[in-house]
Parts: structure tokens; C-alpha cells; sequence
């Protein structure tokens, strides 16, 4: 985990991304029903008076909503050692054919870069970058959410 004033810098970093992708300050200000200077006190990362002002947990949803994006909510869950997942949207049905090739098509893309990667014994934050690794690990992820959200949706189902 790491240490409690680089996790609020980058919570600062996160929430002033997410005020930013709502339109601005003013933006941000106007969803929350606050005056911009408050928004101002919770972006700033450079300030030592603000440092310990955030925004408060009920306002996170209202700005991703507005910005289709769960930044603070992301870092957050980061900052605490775990990976946020987006579980699908509508009705989830049973896992099919196309999505358990979809996991062994991610797995084999993740395995792959892995194994080419380890043939000195070692991985590179190049080489990490250079393959993508991360993105490819969210696909994975991502993939293995949709199964369980379907298998779950088979249990409420069927009981």
C-alpha cells in the first residue's frame, strides 16, 4: 500500500481529472450546488491550506455520472490495493460460447506477453509498456466480470 500523502496527491490528481472531463470548475460547481472556490479547495494538490479537503463520498457519483468516468472512485479503489471492473450493463444472460473464447483469447493475449517478456527471467517496466500488459490484464478482467455477472444472473433465475 503506499503512503497515506502520495494516495491523497493522487486523489487530488484524480478529482482535479474528473472536475476537468465535467467541463471545469464552474461546471462541477453548478452540479453540486457549491461555489467554485470549493471545487477549487478540493482540486488542489499545490496548496498546503486545502490539502486535507476533499470531496465529499455522496458527490463522487453525481460528477462520474456527468463525466462517464470513475476516476476518484478508480484511484480510491486503487489506493486501497484493489481494481475497479465495470460489470455489464442490462440484462446478463448465460455465459456463451463467444465469451468463454473471448476469455481464452484475453488469457492466451496476457500468457503470451508474459511468457515472452519472462525469457531472461525478468519483466521491464518497458517491456510492460511496450506490450501493453496492463490493458491487456483489464481485458482479461473485464471478461471474467461479464462471466460472473452472467453466472449470477443464472443463479437469480433459476435459484
Amino acid at each position: 500500500m503506499q503512503s497515506l500523502r502520495f494516495a491523497k496527491f493522487e486523489l487530488k490528481l484524480a478529482s482535479q481529472n474528473l472536475v476537468e472531463q465535467c467541463g471545469g470548475q464552474e461546471n462541477a460547481a453548478k452540479l453540486l450546488g457549491c461555489a467554485q472556490p470549493n471545487i477549487n479547495y478540493m482540486c488542489s494538490s499545490t496548496n498546503p491550506q486545502h490539502a486535507n479537503k476533499f470531496f465529499r463520498i455522496s458527490d463522487i457519483p453525481a460528477l462520474e455520472g456527468l463525466a462517464c468516468n470513475p476516476l476518484v472512485t478508480e484511484k480510491l479503489a486503487s489506493i486501497a490495493g484493489y481494481t475497479l471492473v465495470k460489470l455489464p450493463e442490462g440484462d446478463a444472460q448465460a455465459p456463451t460460447m463467444k465469451e468463454t473464447g473471448r476469455l481464452a483469447k484475453e488469457s492466451g493475449e496476457v500468457l503470451d506477453r508474459l511468457l515472452s517478456s519472462l525469457s531472461d527471467g525478468n519483466i521491464s517496466a518497458k517491456e510492460v509498456r511496450h506490450h501493453n500488459m496492463l490493458k491487456e490484464c483489464d481485458d482479461v478482467l473485464s471478461v471474467v466480470a461479464n462471466i460472473k455477472a452472467q453466472l449470477v444472473a443464472v443463479l437469480e433465475r433459476e435459484g
